[in-house]
C-alpha cells in the first residue's frame, strides 16, 4: 500500500464549496402538472402583497382565503381524531409514540392559531371578537389547555395527559370551527367590510 500525505493536522488545499445557481424564472414546474407561477420580484416579504393597488374588498375576490379556511376545518377534524389517538397511547403505556403525537399536535395547533390570526387579518375581522363565544375566549381556552399538557408532560403524569387531552384540548380546538366559519363570512360580528 503506498503511503498518502493525509495526517491529523493535514488539511485540504484543493477544496471548493459549490454554488448551486438559484434560477429566478417567472414559473416552476412539475413533472405532470401544469407550471406554477413564482412571484419574482416580492420585496415586501412572505405575506407581503406581490402588486401594488387598493386591498381588494369581500371574501369573493380572497379565494386563497376560502382555501386556507377550508384546509384549517380539514386539519380541526385530523387534530381531534389524532387527540384521541395520543390520549390512547399515553392510556396503554406507549409513551414514546404518544410524546411524538403531542408534539405533532402542539405545534399544528400552533400553525393553526397563526392561520387564523393570518386569516382575520386579511378579511378585516377582529379576531378577538370572533373568539368571544358565551363569555369564554377560545383562544385563551386552547392556550390554558395546551398549557396544562405541557406540565403534565413533564410530570410524567400520562393518565392526566390522557384526560386533559380529551376533556379540555378537544373541545377547544372544536370551538376554533366557529372562528373559521365566521371568517368565511366577514361581515357578521367580527368583520369589517372595508
Amino acid at each position: 500500500m503506498a503511503p498518502t500525505h493525509i495526517g491529523p493536522g493535514h488539511r485540504p488545499t484543493s477544496f471548493r464549496p459549490k454554488n448551486r445557481t438559484i434560477l429566478a424564472t417567472s414559473a416552476r414546474t412539475v413533472r405532470g402538472r401544469a407550471p406554477v407561477g413564482m412571484p419574482v420580484n416580492r420585496i415586501g416579504g412572505v405575506g407581503a402583497p406581490s402588486r401594488s393597488g387598493p386591498r381588494p374588498t369581500g371574501l369573493s375576490s380572497l379565494p386563497a382565503i376560502e382555501d386556507a379556511v377550508a384546509l384549517a376545518l380539514e386539519t380541526l377534524e385530523l387534530l381531534q381524531r389524532r387527540a384521541h389517538e395520543v390520549a390512547d397511547g399515553f392510556r396503554w403505556s406507549r409513551v414514546g409514540e404518544a410524546n411524538r403525537g403531542l408534539s405533532e399536535i402542539v405545534q399544528s395547533t400552533g400553525t393553526l392559531l397563526r392561520l387564523a390570526m393570518a386569516a382575520a387579518h386579511a378579511t378585516g375581522a377582529d379576531l378577538a371578537v370572533l373568539c368571544t363565544t358565551h363569555g369564554t375566549r377560545i383562544d385563551q381556552d386552547t392556550c390554558s389547555a395546551v398549557d396544562r399538557l405541557i406540565a403534565l408532560q413533564f410530570a410524567n403524569d400520562w393518565a392526566g395527559l390522557a384526560d386533559t387531552l380529551e376533556d379540555d384540548f378537544t373541545p377547544a380546538l372544536s370551538q376554533w370551527r366557529f372562528v373559521f366559519e365566521a371568517l368565511l363570512s366577514p361581515d357578521d360580528d367580527g368583520g369589517q367590510a372595508a
